[in-house]
C-alpha cells in the first residue's frame, strides 16, 4: 500500500487529531440537533455531536468528548471533515474506517479521507472499535432524524 520512504508517520497524525478535541466546541442556537452516544463498554466513554443540518448536508459540527484517545482522533476527523457530507457519503467513509479496524484497509488511492489510515494500529484493540466509531453513529442518527435532541447508547 505505501513504500517505507513515502509511509507517513500514523502515530504523529493519530495524536495531533485526538489532541484536538480535548476541548469541548459544542454549537448553541435553535437549529442545531445534539446527540449523545455512550458505549456499552465498561468505560462508559461517550461522544456529542453538535450539528446543524440543512436538507441532509452536514453544514456545522460541534462536540464534547469523553473518551479514549481513538474516539477522539474519530471525532477530530468528523469535525474537521464532514462539513458538506451527506449519508450517503458518511456511510462510505464509516464503512473504510471498519475496513480498517478489521485490518483489512483499502488501497491508499481509494481512501475517501487519507488520515483514515492513521487508525490501522487500532487494528489490534477490537474493544475500542465500537469506541472509534461513536461519532459516526452519531452523525448518523442525527442526519436520520427530524428531532432536535437525542440521548442514546450504543
Amino acid at each position: 500500500m505505501y513504500g517505507e520512504t513515502e509511509r507517513p508517520d500514523f502515530i504523529l497524525q493519530f495524536r495531533k487529531y485526538a489532541s484536538r478535541v480535548r476541548r469541548d466546541r459544542r454549537l448553541q442556537g435553535s437549529s442545531v440537533r445534539t446527540i449523545t452516544l455512550t458505549s456499552q463498554s465498561d468505560s462508559k466513554d461517550s461522544v456529542t455531536i453538535d450539528a446543524v443540518i440543512d436538507d441532509g448536508i452536514i453544514q456545522e459540527i460541534g462536540y464534547r468528548v469523553r473518551a479514549c484517545s481513538l474516539a477522539q482522533a474519530t471525532t477530530a476527523l468528523i469535525a474537521e471533515r464532514a462539513t458538506g457530507l451527506d449519508m450517503t457519503a458518511l456511510s462510505a467513509i464509516e464503512q473504510q474506517i471498519a475496513l480498517i479496524l478489521q485490518d483489512k484497509p483499502p488501497e491508499a488511492a481509494s481512501l475517501i479521507w487519507p488520515e483514515l489510515m492513521m487508525l490501522q494500529n487500532a487494528a489490534a484493540m477490537p474493544s475500542h472499535h465500537e469506541v472509534a466509531l461513536l461519532p459516526f453513529h452519531a452523525l448518523k442518527k442525527l442526519l436520520s432524524t427530524e428531532g432536535d435532541a437525542l440521548t442514546s447508547k450504543v
